[in-house]
């Protein structure tokens, strides 16, 4: 898989992170208009790959709480990618726990839409934020991310309890577990010992422009189309 990563490319400032706009952009009500340029551009590199068939995976996009609180969310989603001409199962959809319990019978409702045309729904940075379990087994989740918070604390007993307890939760819903900020072969191997076999990290792969990364897949032999429900 892929994930699509906001950046701002300032003419007098240079490369300016997410951390350093976002959340002005929420409080200036510009985050939707983000939202909805990160997912045309990413249909139309999808495009772009497929047709030099070079990668035909799965890829990630960051939805905002106020994206997915909005009443037209799945409409739009859906709209875009038939616009582009791009296949919906395409689309992974990240989530973080706080953005969807904001409002959440309005996003378990969207998010059941999504998932029937075949969006996967991934929970990013999993563990971080307070939820009600009760609530989040209700959404129809397919990919829960232990976030890089707990995966920079292997080797702390109690940190490695709560992974631990995660990837217990993920198995017990059925939910596909993948580790979030991986950068040592310790940590791969302790994790790959507990049973979570997708990484996402420095240790395989720093963010990179579009072509270095289909360069990656090429190499690495991922220019199949994913299956649905797999974020291979």
């Amino acid at each position: 898989s892929a994930e699509a990563l906001a950046r701002w490319q300032h003419p007098e400032h240079g490369l300016i992170t997410p951390d350093r706009f976002i959340d002005v952009a929420e409080d200036n009500g510009l985050l939707i208009l983000i939202d909805d340029l990160i997912l045309r551009a990413v249909c139309v590199q999808a495009k772009e790959w497929e047709k030099t068939d070079q990668f035909r995976g799965r890829i990630a996009v960051n939805i905002s709480a106020r994206q997915l609180a909005s009443d037209d969310f799945a409409d739009k989603v859906l709209g875009i990618f038939a616009e582009e001409g791009v296949a919906i199962d395409r689309l992974e959809i990240e989530l973080t726990e706080s953005a969807l319990m904001r409002n959440i019978d309005k996003s378990i409702a969207a998010l059941i839409r999504l998932r029937e045309a075949g969006v996967l729904i991934a929970i990013d940075d999993f563990g971080t934020d307070y939820s009600s379990l009760q609530r989040l087994i209700e959404c129809p989740i397919d990919i829960i991310k232990i976030d890089r918070f707990f995966v920079d604390r292997i080797g702390n007993p109690k940190n490695e309890a709560i992974i631990a307890a995660i990837i217990a939760m993920a198995k017990s819903i059925g939910a596909i577990l993948v580790a979030e900020g991986v950068e040592t072969e310790t940590q791969q191997d302790y994790l790959r010992r507990q049973g979570c076999q997708i990484m996402q990290g420095y240790l395989h792969l720093r963010p990179v422009p579009p072509n270095d990364f289909a360069a990656f897949a090429e190499k690495k032999g991922a220019t199949r189309r994913a299956t649905p429900l797999s974020p291979l």
